[in-house]
């Protein structure tokens, strides 16, 4: 029974068991806190890896606006396809008068492919 517990605990970290709605949720809140590493390792496309280094990745999200709050609105499975819709609150920095930057509170909605490989679910993203 221990052991069954391990192999579940193991599969729940990897994300194997986790639904799309879970996935993306998780994911969102890596991206909130700013773990972008954490993102990169357990949450790109795999696909995506080969042609992405995670240097790269992360001196695109050096800019990142600020997410203040999230709200997954619907998730959706087509085989080994997922499309999730989040509703965002977020400061968004804007270049103002004299170059100076000023954050700017926005309510956004947006729409993240996902793909499924081995069992988790991973985002598809656009770099």
């Amino acid at each position: 029974m221990v052991a069954a517990i391990v192999l579940q605990l193991a599969a729940c970290q990897r994300g194997s068991n986790a639904t799309l709605g879970e996935r993306a949720g998780k994911y969102w809140q890596l991206k909130q806190e700013k773990r972008w590493e954490e993102v990169y390792d357990g949450y790109l496309d795999p696909a995506l890896k080969g042609g992405l280094s995670k240097d790269a990745f992360l001196k695109k999200r050096l800019l990142a606006f600020d997410i203040v709050t999230f709200t997954i609105t619907d998730s959706s499975e087509n085989g080994d396809q997922g499309t999730v819709h989040v509703k965002i609150d977020a400061n968004l920095p804007l270049l103002g008068i004299g170059g100076k930057v000023q954050m700017h509170r926005k309510e956004l909605t947006t729409e993240d492919a996902w793909v499924r490989h081995d069992g988790t679910w991973y985002i598809r993203l656009s770099e």
